[in-house]
């Protein structure tokens, strides 16, 4: 992990130093974060406050990007992007100033990752939920945590469609 941590500082430089190069102004990103948490989204550009000071802060799953690839560079790119459109611009998102940025730096402004790019990162298993098996007279479902709150606030509320009955929590969780 050390190698793509000393990799991605030296890319945001590299970035900075093109975006302070074309455009005149002074871009910062303080904070990197390595989350072991992220599995759907491979980065996040945020900003906070710290002691009255803002902070600009960039988060990367770790476990999708364990090496150097052109989907670990273009990721980070694209959240050094969202920090420098907000801090020359003010502005957030994928709008036309963010694209400008991302086509100044060489890079496509796209919002989710080619079909390539998806092949070349770690397959990240997705996280088994917690399902409340619940019955009728003719089956059993499986319902998620939101479900499952809705129907103790408003017991029968859930009805099978093939039967036509109400549910009735088993009193049993499982993952799925």
């Amino acid at each position: 992990m050390a190698c793509i941590e000393k990799i991605t500082k030296q890319l945001i430089q590299e970035t900075l130093s093109k975006i302070k190069a074309k455009t005149g102004k002074e871009v910062r990103v303080d904070e990197v974060e390595w989350s072991g948490r992220m599995t759907r989204s491979w980065g996040l550009a945020q900003l906070g406050m710290m002691n009255g000071r803002r902070v600009y802060r960039i988060k990367l799953a770790s476990k999708v990007f364990t090496q150097d690839s052109k989907a670990f560079r273009d990721t980070v790119i694209h959240e050094v992007a969202h920090l420098a459109d907000f801090q020359i611009y003010n502005n957030w998102g994928h709008g036309a100033t963010w694209k400008g940025i991302m086509r100044m730096l060489g890079a496509q402004p796209n919002r989710i990752a080619s079909s390539e790019e998806v092949q070349q990162v770690n397959k990240v298993p997705k996280r088994k939920m917690l399902k409340f098996v619940y019955k009728c007279p003719c089956s059993t479902h499986f319902f998620s945590s939101r479900a499952h709150r809705s129907e103790s606030a408003r017991p029968g509320c859930y009805r099978c469609k093939h039967c036509k009955a109400g549910m009735k929590y088993t009193g049993q969780v499982t993952r799925a």
